[in-house]
C-alpha cells in the first residue's frame, strides 16, 4: 500500500516579544550630548519562526543609520551617534523587533541630550578604591556625593600633608566631611556598588574662575576631573617639563587590589587618566593643574 504523508501547515499568528531594554550613554554618563554615542541593549523572543531584525527609529536624534549587531541569547545591540543638528531635549525613539513570518512588537525608549554632561556613574568595586569626582559637583558633602551608596561604604580617606577619614554613622571620630574635585580618595567598599556624580564640567559666568589644583612637592593623592579618557601628558600640561620629567604616578586596579604604574616621567605604554579614578602623583616641586577641557 502507499503510503500517506501528512503535513501539517502551521500559521505563525504570534508577535514577537520584545523583553526588555536598556540605554546607555557613553563613558557611563547620566546623558548625551552632541556627538556621543548612544547605545541600546534590546532582548527580544519568538515562540515560533524567530525574530529576524530588530530596528530603531532614530532619525530624530542621528543623520546615518544606525549600527544593529546580533549577540547570544536573543539580544541585540543598538549604536548611533548624537548628530550635530540635534537640540537639547529628551527624545523618544521606538524600537521595532520582526519576526520571519512578519509579526511585529514595538516598544519605545528615552533618549535625553543635554548641553554639557551633568552626571557620570562610577562604580566602586568590593575593597579599596581610588575615587575621584569627574564633575564638578553641585553639593560637595559627602552624604550627598555618596548618599546612594553610603549603606556599602566602610570609609573615606583623604590625603594632604596628612590624612582626613570619614566613616558612616561615626560623626565624632570623622574628620572628612566634603569631597573636593581635584583630588583623590580611598574608598573602601563592603560590597559592589555604583555612585552618580552629579555637577558641571566648568563653571559659567561672569566672575567664575576655572578650576586650578594645587600639587605640593612629594606625593599628591590627586583627582582626574574630566569626563573622558586623557593623555597624562595632557591633563598634567601646566606643570613644567623639568618637573614632569622627573615624576612618579601611580593608578589602582580595584579590581586586583593593587598599585599599577601609570606614569615614570613619561605615560607607561597607553596608559590614560580614567574618569572616576584617583592616582599617586610624585613631584620635585610644587605645582599647579589647570584641568583642560576635551
Amino acid at each position: 500500500a502507499d503510503a500517506i504523508i501528512v503535513f501539517e501547515v502551521l500559521e505563525d499568528a504570534v508577535d514577537p516579544v520584545i523583553v526588555s531594554t536598556d540605554v546607555d550613554y557613553e563613558l557611563g554618563a547620566t546623558t548625551a550630548t552632541v556627538g556621543s554615542k548612544v547605545t541600546v541593549t534590546v532582548v527580544a523572543t519568538d515562540d515560533l519562526s524567530d525574530v529576524e531584525t530588530v530596528t530603531i527609529d532614530a532619525t530624530e536624534i542621528e543623520d546615518d543609520t544606525p549600527v544593529v549587531t546580533e549577540g547570544l541569547l536573543n539580544t541585540w545591540t543598538i549604536e548611533m551617534i548624537v548628530g550635530e543638528e540635534v537640540e537639547v531635549g529628551t527624545y523618544t525613539l521606538t524600537i521595532t523587533a520582526t519576526d520571519y513570518a512578519e509579526n511585529t512588537d514595538t516598544t519605545t525608549v528615552e533618549v535625553e541630550v543635554a548641553t554639557d554632561l551633568t552626571g557620570l556613574y562610577v562604580d566602586l568595586e568590593l575593597g579599596w578604591n581610588m575615587f575621584s569626582l569627574p564633575l564638578i559637583p553641585d553639593d560637595s558633602s559627602i552624604t550627598a556625593i555618596l548618599g546612594d551608596v553610603m549603606e556599602n561604604v566602610e570609609s573615606v580617606w583623604s590625603y594632604d600633608e596628612g590624612w582626613s577619614t570619614y566613616f558612616p554613622g561615626l560623626p565624632m571620630i570623622s574628620t572628612l566631611t566634603d569631597l573636593e574635585d581635584g583630588k583623590g580618595y580611598w574608598v573602601k567598599m563592603t560590597a559592589d556598588d555604583t555612585v552618580t556624580v552629579s555637577g558641571v564640567e566648568l563653571p559659567t559666568g561672569p566672575g567664575i574662575i576655572p578650576p586650578l589644583y594645587e600639587v605640593d612637592a612629594g606625593w599628591n593623592l590627586i583627582g582626574f576631573k574630566s569626563v573622558d579618557e586623557m593623555e597624562i601628558r595632557d591633563y598634567l600640561t601646566t606643570i613644567p617639563d623639568l618637573v614632569l620629567e622627573s615624576s612618579v604616578c601611580y593608578g589602582w586596579d580595584s579590581t586586583s587590589q593593587a598599585y599599577e604604574m601609570v606614569s615614570l616621567g613619561e605615560p607607561i605604554e597607553d596608559e590614560m587618566f580614567v574618569p572616576g579614578e584617583g592616582y599617586w602623583l610624585y613631584l620635585t616641586e610644587a605645582a599647579n593643574i589647570a584641568p583642560p577641557k576635551e
